[in-house]
Parts: structure tokens; sequence; C-alpha cells
């Protein structure tokens, strides 16, 4: 995947109109993954890859978790896909405003947890991300960048060259 960047330049009507068209394009993208599964699925239940069923073909097949492809199942089968994904957002929404009012981590999709970190950080910490909170954009970036190279090569100067 390619490094994306964001054009330091584009107003905030700009910037709010693709962030909008975007997610409108990520809920077709779910839309139509969805409908392949279900095309997938019935394809390899008339016998198309063999003599496999639906629930040994797909994890071998489709790099995605299970609870994610029987999510898409459910959306593709609904009599209005839109309103499905839109009721599954708003279960995930409610499970984590919940965890988030007991002030524990939020679950993860995939069982695990995001943990939030209670350790009041360091001063130097602090001016950085209050300097990364205030910093254009492209400049964040290209420290990133930096930092990115700095820990390549770091890594790379600790493998021992080949004889």
């Amino acid at each position: 995947m390619e490094a994306l960047s964001i054009p330091p330049q584009d107003s905030l009507a700009v910037l709010a109109e693709r962030i909008a068209r975007y997610a409108r394009e990520a809920d077709d993208r779910t839309l139509l993954a969805a409908l392949l599964v279900r095309e997938a699925r019935a394809r390899v239940d008339d016998g198309e890859a063999g003599a496999v069923t639906w629930y040994e073909w797909a994890p071998q097949n489709i790099n995605l978790s299970e609870s994610r492809l029987r999510e898409l199942q459910r959306i593709a089968e609904a009599p209005d896909p839109h309103a499905e994904l839109a009721r599954l957002r708003e279960k995930v929404r409610k499970r984590v405003e919940k965890h988030r009012e007991k002030k524990r981590s939020a679950p993860l999709r995939n069982g695990g947890a995001a943990v939030r970190e209670e350790v009041a950080p360091e001063p130097d910490r602090d001016r950085l991300i209050a300097w990364a909170r205030d910093a254009a954009l492209q400049r964040v970036a290209e420290v990133l960048a930096y930092i990115d190279r700095v820990y390549a090569s770091k890594s790379e100067s600790d493998v021992p060259a080949e004889q």
C-alpha cells in the first residue's frame, strides 16, 4: 500500500466533502463485498470448489475473520442491506460506548481489546503531543517518515552482515 498524503492547501470545506465522499464509497464497497460473499458462498455450495463446504473453503481463500464473513453475509441476506449495515454499525457503537462508560478498554472485532494507558506521559512526550496537535499535517507526516527511516536504519544495523 502506498503512502497517503493530504494536500495541506485543501480548505476545510474540501476536506469535509472528501470525508463524506470516502465514507459513502466505503459503505458502497462494504455492500459490494457482502454481495460478493453471497455469490461466492452460493457457488461453493453448488460444488464449484469441489467437495468442500463453505466453512472449509472461505477461511482458506478469503483473508477475513469468520465474524467479518458472517457480518457480510448478514448484510447481503438482509431485505435492506443499507439498513442492516447501519444497524450493525450502531450495535458496535453502543457496545464501545458501554465499555467506555465503564472506563474499560473497548473490545475490538477480533475479540481483543484496545488498552488505554493510564500512566501520565513524561514532559518530553507531552511537548511532542502538543506540537503534533498544532503542527501542519504535512509537517507531522514528514517527522513520522523521518522516525520510520531512523528505526529502519537502526534495525538494519542490528542485523549481522552475511558472509
